[in-house]
């Protein structure tokens, strides 16, 4: 009887200036020369220990000629940020997949849809570095298509273009993520990007900064809510979008929604820290979507908005602290067409930062602090020239201007269906039916 050398299926590691993997009894599943089959070795590891085993790559940085497939129910783990890939160039390190090869289906589904799914990986406690600061990088992170049930975590992405990309992925979570000057502008490559219907996943302690193009892209189809992104959550994520490229920032918000599925629920963000500081940026760039943040931190220091939604968008933000600090470039926390807004409890510091709703509809803005110097109008209800506002609430706001007149606007065609109510200004209170 073969004596265990491993705790594990399939283990690779360096010895000197070689790649090796064996099996859990110390059999030489493959090895060469460091740097020339790296990705190779590695796949062979993988095929070895897979369905349902464990493989552990051992510290020591691993160049990959091709990607790493993975298509069964594996536990696929590193040393933590000691074990490095070196991503092939334009594709990904690691490819996590439904194939014909995936023989260990969702057990109480089978399939879905005619097709069956992968479920039940863990991808844990490595580093994908997309090379040193001002060698071309190339490279991509994990991409991740058509799996159900599934655990990402520990994993630091660096310096490479796509970092994530998630494509029909279900109920998985990824926490821990720490994604650093990834995206690319020139080939239009965001950091993190959940495409078709991809939902009930939840994003726990994921760090995003400096992205070199959109944070985080929620991509949905026009027209078919289901083949778009629903029911995410993000949840104690810092996202910092200080310091991107100066040929990006007008067309690249750091969060940015379109077409996500508005039916089920919001894509919501708790206890997040936001700050988006390049000029003309927006945090949260929504299109025919729905966003609900809660009990954040968020700033925007050059930003021109923070929240910037148009064509039947939703808004929910309520009990967020907002800070802005360059008057000459900070425009809105809100800047709403034709959409929905809810704004509550909020407080908002700084300078520059108002409320502007344009033919907007359903909306309340309420219970708010605006301890902002604005100079111009904190609250501003207006037209887009053919139709007004229409059912919109604004009641119980302390504002600093001296008096409602200093303080809201609400234009001709929509002061008949907007009521201004219980409002306070620099101290004084002051109750109106409606203002036009």
């Amino acid at each position: 009887m073969l004596s265990i050398k491993w705790d594990c299926a399939a283990i690779v590691f360096t010895d000197g200036n070689e790649v090796v993997a064996e099996d859990r009894f110390g059999t030489c599943i493959d090895g060469d020369k460091a740097g020339v089959r790296d990705a190779e070795i590695i796949q062979k590891a993988i095929d070895a220990a897979s369905p349902a085993g464990e493989i552990k790559i051992c510290k020591g940085v691993y160049k990959l000629e091709k990607s790493l497939v993975i298509t069964s129910n594996l536990l696929f783990h590193g040393e933590g940020r000691g074990t490095i890939f070196r991503p092939p160039q334009d594709d990904y390190a690691i490819k996590v997949e439904t194939t014909d090869a995936t023989d260990i289906p969702r057990p109480y589904q089978g399939s879905w849809k005619g097709t069956k799914h992968l479920y039940a990986v863990v991808v844990k406690e490595f580093c994908i570095d997309g090379g040193i600061d001002g060698d071309p990088e190339t490279g991509k992170g994990i991409y991740m298509r058509d799996f159900w049930s599934s655990s990402f975590e520990n994993i630091w992405i660096e310096k490479t273009g796509n970092a994530l990309y998630l494509r029909n992925v279900h109920e998985s979570a990824f926490r821990n993520l720490f994604l650093l000057r990834n995206g690319n502008v020139n080939t239009d490559e965001p950091s993190v990007l959940f495409d078709e219907q991809s939902d009930n996943n939840h994003v726990t302690k994921m760090t995003l900064i400096y992205p070199r193009h959109t944070g985080v892209y929620l991509k949905g189809k026009q027209g078919d809510p289901s083949q778009s992104p629903r029911l995410l959550w993000f949840n104690d994520c810092m996202l910092h979008g200080w310091n991107v490229t100066e040929d990006g920032p007008a067309q690249c918000p750091l969060i940015r929604m379109e077409h996500v599925d508005k039916q089920r629920t919001d894509v919501t963000f708790n206890n997040c820290r936001i700050t988006v500081a390049a000029k003309g940026q927006a945090s949260f760039d929504l299109d025919n979507a729905a966003v609900s943040v809660r009990n954040s931190v968020i700033s925007a220091t050059f930003g021109k908005y923070i929240f910037k939604a148009k064509k039947n968008s939703r808004i929910r933000s309520v009990g967020n602290t907002f800070h802005s600090g360059d008057p000459e470039t900070n425009d809105y926390v809100v800047h709403a067409e034709h959409s929905q807004v809810l704004f509550k409890d909020n407080v908002l510091i700084g300078r520059n930062l108002g409320v502007k709703l344009i033919a907007a509809r359903d909306s309340v803005i309420t219970h708010n602090t605006f301890e902002i110097e604005t100079g111009k109008i904190t609250i501003d209800i207006e037209d887009d020239g053919d139709q007004g506002s229409e059912n919109i609430v604004v009641q119980q706001n302390t504002c600093r201007e001296l008096s409602a007149e200093a303080a809201l606007h609400v234009a001709e065609q929509s002061a008949a269906s907007t009521i201004v109510d219980g409002n306070y200004f620099a101290g004084n209170y002051a109750k109106q039916a409606s203002l036009a």
